[in-house]
């Protein structure tokens, strides 16, 4: 698969490390990129001296790109930003102030850049600036929030229309695969709610989203341990649907999506809105809710298409009206 985003960092899939300040080093960076990611150093807090340390041990564990992330804000950030040129670092990504003070330098030495920002101005300003790709990070993202008290969700789709330049979500992991109807997963894959051991609260509605999934009692042992679990313990409670031999999880994902995909797109539609709501309904409310759409359905060209597919022994052409 390609996409525009994979253009410029380089890397298999558009899946970015987010940086953390100590954490994200030269190892954990390697180890994203290895696995297809786009894996980043932080250099918040390095001395030049380290960041080479650091840009070195990744480039011993992989030959795919990663990237470093500096906050421009920070003293000595253009000195950062020449050890990663020597190096050959071909994309970065800045944050926390104004990139256009540095776009020059960047863009001269033939670098690839993405900003983070909490707003539109901030992203229109970094845009005309000529930086690549923006990273939207709204106030229930780990580490540096956004000031603005919007979300990432509410910052997302005003951002797409107001921007020429690819938007990337900042935020999510675990807790964003959650929010999910459906997740398939890799055998490989490793999951955990492990923000107590940073001091931190978790973020993207995981309070809220683990529980319905997995069960009260078993949603607080992973909150309260920090446990990080495989996929099979993942299957077994119920936090995916399904899990796959890691080479085949783009086929398989793909095959179940087109199998959905190929089904009435209008009930779809209807039993969505129903799982999500009728938690909250009594039965009384649920059978109203359900002869509506039951009527809804009845009446639609896709139901009279499905009924007259199936005497004629063909496939349904549905179109979702």
């Amino acid at each position: 698969m390609k996409w525009k985003l994979t253009d410029i960092l380089g890397s298999p899939y558009p899946i970015i490390l987010g940086p953390m300040r100590f954490i994200t080093l030269g190892k954990m960076a390697a180890l994203v990129s290895k696995y297809g990611g786009f894996g980043q150093i932080a250099a918040s807090g390095l001395t030049t001296k380290r960041l080479r340390e650091e840009i070195r041990v990744a480039r011993t564990l992989t030959d795919m790109p990663f990237g470093v992330n500096f906050p421009v804000y920070r003293p000595k950030t253009e000195e950062l930003i020449q050890v990663a040129v020597e190096e050959g670092v071909k994309t970065i990504t800045t944050s926390a102030g104004n990139p256009k003070k540095f776009i020059d330098r960047i863009k001269g030495a033939g670098l690839k850049v993405l900003h983070k920002v909490a707003n539109i101005d901030m992203a229109k300003k970094a845009e005309d600036a000529g930086v690549d790709a923006i990273i939207a990070t709204g106030i229930e993202a780990g580490g540096h929030v956004g000031r603005d008290g919007a979300t990432t969700f509410c910052l997302i789709p005003q951002l797409a229309r107001a921007l020429s330049i690819p938007v990337v979500a900042a935020g999510g992991g675990c807790n964003f695969a959650l929010a999910c109807d459906i997740r398939i997963a890799s055998e490989r894959a490793r999951f955990g709610e492990v923000f107590v051991k940073r001091g931190v609260f978790p973020d993207w509605g995981g309070v809220y989203f683990l529980p319905r999934l997995v069960g009260y009692a078993k949603a607080a042992e992973l909150f309260f341990s920090g446990e990080v679990i495989d996929a099979t313990e993942a299957l077994r409670i119920g936090m995916v649907n399904k899990v796959v031999p890691h080479e085949k999880l783009a086929e398989e994902t793909r095959k179940f999506a087109l199998n959905i995909a190929n089904n009435a797109p209008l009930p779809i539609a209807f039993i969505k809105r129903g799982l999500q709501n009728f938690g909250r309904m009594d039965l009384a409310q649920a059978l109203d809710f359900e002869k509506m759409a039951v009527d809804t359905c009845w009446n639609s060209r896709d139901r009279k298409e499905g009924f007259k597919s199936f005497l004629e022994k063909r496939p349904p052409h549905f179109i979702g009206c």
